[in-house]
């Protein structure tokens, strides 16, 4: 793209090189601004800062939602962030082709790139000069903050060469690196009932409703759903009513110590006053379901002598060990805990999930292994993480479901790219969809209540008067 420029001299070089820059970054622009407009949409959340910064703290949401869907994000990572990096390791990436088998070219480009960008350069190229190396200079601080080998020296570099030296890795080595290095701030930044649900997202297929596309799978997301999954990882509340208000009436000293901020209100009041038998009903339905496309017999909420009335499990498969033994799944939900995550002191996700395991087999097992049968508690948390068992349970579908090619016909978007893939996916859409409508029921006795009980003080008081 430089070959066009004439050779009489290297501020033109220079010029062309940072005019191709600058499109770079204005475009990053445009196309972020597009994104977090489109964003807000989605999310229901006005437009202007001013209008939510009172309610809500979107700065943290856009450094969440940013993030990849790996590492607890959305996927929605700002070009702004990295055009700069990205565009000198492309064009490092560029050179090093060229070199081997056009040498002559190379050192044409080395030649003009190698001297300092002329004192009398234009102001806007100055100015952009210093974005380039601002920019630049984030990629050496996320890198010398996580402890990477190859560290981008810290000297903002003042000629084109220095630049392309310095960049050291590929293009899509200096995003991901900088990603971690958001997600590192991020983590460090949030209260410890925060940080256990960031991670429980953050797990191996935590936020796989993401990649949940359209499709004949049949487990497409409504908007309202898929609004409600996208606030959660944006750590807002589901709607943008003020939950802090609402709580007052609803909540008790005890259970509002510690809530500082709407979302905090928000779980709280749900947690208080929704009922989860959707949800458990939906991931309960892909376990049975997972197991009958690859040919077992399964039966539903099954009662196991000694162990009362209800039974010890929610699932039973029959004959499902080579030595014919049945397997009785128990499926729960379990809250991604502050409190659990402070007492085990944890840096891991899946603390809440762990505990919820412990408590189940001490309860069940040895009762059900008497029976000569397998009792296995199948634990998912309400943000995203999926319990060991669960895992194990996929797996050995997945290598059954190789005798049984109808198993999962409906294999038809990119993302689905595996037996595992789709009941992971399918898992985690039943996941949102029970959480939504849970959330739903809850926020409709809450406002009820609230009213109530706002309405009966107002006319307590009156009396009064």
């Amino acid at each position: 793209m430089f070959c066009n420029q004439s050779q009489t001299g290297s501020a033109r070089t220079k010029s062309a090189f940072l005019y191709e820059a600058s499109i770079a970054i204005h475009f990053s622009k445009e196309i972020s601004t597009i994104i977090w407009t489109t964003t807000r949409s989605i999310l229901r959340l006005p437009q202007d800062d001013n209008a939510i910064a009172s309610t809500f703290d979107f700065a943290r949401a856009r450094n969440s939602l940013k993030l990849p869907i790996s590492m607890g994000g959305a996927g929605l990572t700002d070009p702004y962030d990295t055009v700069t990096g990205a565009f000198l390791a492309g064009l490092k990436d560029g050179l090093r082709s060229i070199q081997p088998n056009h040498p002559q070219v190379f050192d044409w480009w080395m030649e003009r790139f190698a001297s300092d960008i002329p004192q009398d350069a234009p102001m806007d190229l100055e100015a952009l000069l210093r974005s380039v190396t601002a920019s630049f200079k984030r990629c050496a601080s996320a890198f010398a903050a996580l402890d990477q080998d190859e560290t981008p020296a810290a000297a903002p570099p003042r000629t084109i060469t220095e630049l392309l030296d310095a960049v050291g890795p590929t293009q899509y080595k200096i995003t991901e690196v900088m990603m971690r290095h958001e997600r590192q701030k991020l983590f460090s930044s949030l209260p410890a009932s925060h940080r256990a649900t960031f991670l429980s997202r953050s797990s191996p297929h935590g936020l796989d409703f993401l990649l949940a596309h359209p499709s004949s799978t049949s487990f497409r997301l409504s908007d309202e759903d898929m609004s409600f999954g996208l606030r959660a990882v944006a750590f807002l509340p589901p709607t943008n009513e003020d939950y802090t208000a609402i709580s007052a009436a609803l909540l008790t000293e005890t259970e509002r110590e510690g809530l500082h901020e709407n979302y905090d209100f928000a779980r709280a009041l749900f947690r208080k006053y929704a009922h989860g038998w959707v949800r458990h009903f939906g991931i309960t339905h892909v376990f049975g379901e997972c197991a009958k496309h690859v040919g077992f017999l399964v039966g539903y909420e099954p009662r196991i002598e000694g162990i009362g009335s209800r039974g010890c499990g929610d699932i039973r498969i029959f004959h499902y060990t080579p030595d014919g033994r049945d397997y009785i799944i128990d499926a729960s939900v379990a809250v991604a805990d502050g409190k659990a995550y402070v007492q085990r002191a944890a840096n891991t996700a899946g603390v809440a999930a762990r505990l919820r395991v412990d408590s189940k087999d001490n309860k069940y097992e040895p009762t059900v292994r008497a029976l000569g049968k397998i009792f296995k508690a199948y634990i998912v948390e309400d943000a995203g993480y999926i319990e060991q068992n669960v895992h194990s349970f996929f797996h050995t579908c997945a290598l059954r479901a190789c005798d049984y090619p109808d198993a999962v016909p409906e294999f038809t978007t990119w993302a689905v790219r595996s037996f595992d893939d789709y009941w992971y996916q399918r898992l985690s859409c039943k996941l949102v969809s029970g959480n939504a409508i849970m959330f739903r029921t809850a926020r409709a006795k809450c406002l009820e209540r609230s009213r109530g009980l706002a309405g009966r003080a107002f006319r307590s008081g009156s009396g009064g008067m």
